[in-house]
């Protein structure tokens, strides 16, 4: 059985190692794909013909981030260490998923867009939704009873 310290030595260099080859894969999308290069996030790359090497990129770099929640884990003494591992713990997951479910294009006229821009756009919806107290605020305004 190995010793305590080893476990979280071994996660840590393959973390680094994970990195490392995240921005081995981001460089070589970079060359191979020149049109998304600038104005673009990377996750369009997934859009592109090289898409599943951004996948690929993306699970490593999740992978990378959880593996070194798993690290840190037996240094962390303080409150904000615990709640910087679970944060790694959360985007390592984000990433992760990010590269198991690539955006898909939906053809919508002319151009097409990716569903999770559409779920972005549904996420401005409710600031257009009506807002139940604005009437009630407008009562007491008229009627003398709410100061700013």
């Amino acid at each position: 059985m190995p010793s305590n310290g080893t476990i979280p030595r071994t996660a840590a260099r393959l973390s680094l190692g994970l990195s490392v080859t995240f921005l081995a894969l981001l460089t070589t999308l970079h060359v191979l794909e020149p049109e998304f290069n600038s104005g673009h996030l990377i996750s369009e790359y997934q859009l592109g013909d090289y898409g599943f090497l951004m996948s690929l990129a993306f699970c490593l770099l999740g992978a990378g981030a959880l593996l070194l929640a798993i690290s840190l884990g037996p240094r962390l003494r303080t409150q904000g260490g615990r709640v910087g591992r679970w944060g790694l713990f959360v985007i390592g997951s984000a990433f992760f998923t990010a590269g198991v479910f690539p955006p898909v294009q939906t053809p919508q006229g002319p151009q097409s867009k990716s569903t999770m821009l559409g779920l972005f756009e549904l996420g401005a919806v409710d600031r257009q939704l009506p807002d139940p107290l604005a009437r009630r605020r407008e009562d007491c305004v008229g009627h003398g009873r709410y100061h700013r």
